[in-house]
């Protein structure tokens, strides 16, 4: 997996998009990854490596944005197969993936969708920065089985259990999850609070299969 990684990051590092998304698909095509493999074991890991200590900042915020566009475009690439080898569900579940106040970073949820797509589930990912009155709007229109709600960093795990409550108020019945390395970093916090927390994608397979997906 390590000289996988490295090969992707290298196309990361020379900007290349158009071979960064042939190198992935190429990679699914011969099953040597699969979907949630690409996702946890090479898109994330590489998004992590942006901004070390020996980067210089003034690089490191426009790297960040370069590398994540490419990554975002690996994705999309990816959605057919997804489509492919999404399992046919006896019932539909739906999940709503946010990211919440002032939380704009977002490539960690919509990998969380294209997770809970694999398992069955309806998924649908309403924003980044999402005020909690939209939330709870959007709730009450999509009437989803599950909330998730993505935090990449610390300072926005407040607002983000925040939101949580509220939509734990309002609807009593809707499970309430939390995920990205934020939450999963002070995972205690979350789950003192009375929330589930999902570390990957084994943790969402594992949820569809209490639920009756997989």
């Amino acid at each position: 997996m390590e000289s996988m990684s490295r090969a992707f990051q290298q196309l990361l590092n020379n900007h290349d998009r158009s071979g960064a998304v042939e190198w992935a698909l190429d990679q699914l095509m011969q099953k040597t990854l699969s979907i949630p493999q690409l996702y946890e074991d090479i898109l994330a890991v590489s998004l992590t490596r942006i901004g070390g200590p020996d980067t210089p900042q003034e690089v490191a915020i426009w790297e960040e944005h370069v590398h994540t566009g490419i990554v975002m475009a690996v994705m999309g690439a990816c959605l057919p197969i997804l489509v492919q080898q999404r399992p046919v569900a006896a019932k539909r579940l739906s999940v709503m993936v946010f990211c919440p106040e002032d939380e704009y970073h977002s490539v960690g949820a919509q990998m969380a969708v294209d997770f809970f797509a694999l398992c069955g589930y309806d998924a649908v990912f309403i924003g980044a920065n999402t005020p909690r009155d939209e939330v709870l709007a959007a709730a009450k229109v999509l009437n989803p089985h599950a909330v998730a709600i993505s935090v990449s960093n610390y300072y926005h795990l407040r607002p983000g259990l925040r939101t949580a409550q509220l939509v734990r108020e309002h609807m009593q019945a809707t499970k309430v999850l939390f995920g990205g390395l934020g939450a999963i970093r002070n995972a205690g916090v979350v789950t003192e609070a009375g929330f589930r927390l999902l570390r990957g994608y084994e943790d969402i397979a594992a949820m569809a299969k209490e639920d009756g997906l997989l």
